[in-house]
């Protein structure tokens, strides 16, 4: 899968290059989010929530290993999310796909809660990374008793002492964030620890914090947390 993404000229385009590559090592060599124990068990869904879907690698392992039947993901990058319908192409997968532009903050939460609010009858598997607005999609959620529609979860949370490029991206997207990027990761990590046991409850599931890496690139810990390990 790796070679197939880099075959891709969208995916080599100067000012992406070195993240994609960064994405293929993390969900695919180091398997963050551990897609393959999901393989080896067989696990199945019937729908995949993408939240920050980025170039698409989980989403593409999930159908391509049918994982789940089908998906909706949602990425705010034109860049990543062209890379994604390319390989959508490449592996046949456009109508067990739905992609959408959308930047996920205070004022697009209703996006996520109508998926889940239109699958209620199906098994989800909800996946996040979203850089600061996984507690805040996650309370929407609680709010709107939805999350027990929920059957696995996996998200990320990020410690970034630097974030070169996301204020400035937010910036020329104008789209608002409620507190500085690096301040509202932090506010986020403190907050979905404290909903740890209240999401446990709701899915009758432990909490478990899976990989956790320091990034090469970038000066970040990277933290998974999911239901399923």
């Amino acid at each position: 899968m790796e070679a197939v993404y880099k075959n891709i000229e969208l995916f080599n385009l100067p000012s992406h290059k070195d993240h994609n590559n960064m994405v293929l090592k993390e969900v695919i060599t180091n398997d963050c989010y551990s897609v393959k124990k999901l393989i080896n068990e067989n696990k199945k869904y019937d729908v995949l929530i993408d939240i920050g879907s980025n170039i698409g690698t989980v989403t593409t392992l999930f159908l391509t290993n049918n994982i789940a039947t089908t998906a909706y993901c949602v990425e705010s990058d034109n860049n990543f999310l062209n890379v994604h319908k390319e390989i959508n192409k490449v592996y046949g997968l456009e109508e067990r796909c739905n992609i959408d532009n959308v930047f996920i903050g205070l004022d697009t939460m209703n996006y996520v809660s109508n998926i889940i609010e239109n699958n209620k009858d199906k098994t989800i598997f909800l996946k996040m990374d979203v850089e600061g607005y996984e507690y805040y999609l996650l309370k929407d959620l609680f709010d709107k008793d939805l999350f027990k529609y929920v059957t696995d979860l996996v998200m990320e949370i990020h410690t970034n002492s630097q974030l070169p490029d996301i204020d400035t991206l937010l910036y020329e997207y104008k789209w608002r964030t409620p507190y500085n990027m690096k301040e509202n990761i932090e506010y986020n990590k403190l907050m979905l620890q404290n909903l740890e046991n209240k999401i446990s409850m709701s899915m009758n599931k432990k909490i478990i914090r899976g990989v956790c890496e320091i990034g090469e690139t970038q000066n970040y810990i990277l933290l998974t947390v999911n239901t399923y390990i």
